[in-house]
């Protein structure tokens, strides 16, 4: 284990704890190996892994389809079914970071879809509150421009891999997230970096053989068939894409499980995601009221004017 040589950072000047010296960085493994690695356990389990990762998108799509269709009912029942699918996302998270564990810790073991969504539904609040405290805290952090977000985000960038592997919840796995990543954010943000690149790359390739689908066979985008054409391609992306880059992360959480820091403190940094948190509430709040308020608003100005010209109407006769 490499020694902490490195002391904890203070934070910036605009308020967000500063990444650590590279150097330390050296001894994860490189982004090329973690790919590999990943692709290899979709390799082996690509039927079930593309299972899991798809199920959330075709629930999706369906109440999609349904809520085109000019039916009031057909409507209603589009958007629980989109309700539904949006649950089934949140679920699909720890469902696949567990079945990758275990594929990875148990060799031969046999998994099915049924049982890793029965996990994963184990986790659904835990992780549902990681969720919307992660995006209360990038919000609070991003009003101090992008760089403070930035950091935060990479610094706690395995809080649903430490809830699902580690068993922590609330604030603790954000720390232990922190603790992970202390004294290697540079290296986690060049493989981060890279993963993003391969995502993109993948991203153009299939938005590539839409558009020649399209193109060669004149079809509406916002037809049914270019929806369809659109969903079958997505799926193929999703369904390679999700698992491999979920197994990419957990091969870094992994790495710096392995390589981690000794006796990191984080009650610092535990102040720093609260006042963030904070921020990130407030502006919610004012911001909603500010909602209501333009709507009222709104609302008078426009009953006021009706009101003038019926009453203008009604003198004229």
């Amino acid at each position: 284990m490499e020694p902490h040589t490195n002391e904890p950072s203070a934070p910036s000047a605009n308020g967000a704890p500063s990444p650590q010296n590279p150097q330390s960085s050296l001894i994860l493994q490189g982004p090329v190996k973690l790919f590999t690695s990943a692709w290899n356990v979709f390799k082996n389990n690509w039927k079930m892994l593309v299972s899991i990762a798809i199920a959330p998108s075709v629930i999706l799509f369906i109440g999609q389809l349904l809520m085109q269709v000019q039916s009031p009912v057909l409507l209603v029942i589009g958007i629980i079914i989109g309700i539904v699918g949006t649950v089934v996302s949140v679920v699909m998270q720890p469902a696949m970071i567990d079945a990758i564990h275990r594929l990875a810790h148990e060799p031969g073991v046999i998994l099915t879809v049924g049982t890793q969504y029965k996990t994963g539904f184990r986790y659904f609040w835990s992780v549902l509150f990681l969720i919307i405290l992660a995006c209360l805290i990038f919000f609070g952090s991003g009003l101090l421009f992008l760089i403070p977000a930035l950091v935060i985000g990479i610094y706690i960038s395995l809080y649903i891999f430490v809830r699902v592997l580690d068993d922590k919840k609330g604030f603790s796995a954000f720390t232990e997230s922190y603790s992970l990543v202390k004294g290697r954010w540079w290296g986690v943000f060049g493989r981060m970096l890279f993963l993003v690149l391969i995502y993109a790359i993948g991203a153009l390739i299939i938005a590539g053989i839409t558009f020649l689908i399209e193109s060669t066979f004149a079809i509406d985008s916002n037809s049914v068939a270019g929806m369809i054409i659109a969903m079958i391609l997505n799926l193929i992306f999703i369904g390679t894409v999700g698992p491999v880059a979920l197994a990419y992360i957990y091969n870094l959480y992994v790495s710096l499980k392995e390589t981690r820091l000794a006796d990191v403190p984080v009650s610092g940094f535990k102040k720093w995601l609260v006042a963030f948190l904070i921020i990130g509430i407030l502006v919610l709040i004012f911001g909603i009221l500010f909602g209501v308020i333009k709507t009222v608003a709104t609302y008078t100005n426009f009953s006021t004017t009706l009101s003038g010209i019926n009453s203008g109407t009604s003198t004229r006769y």
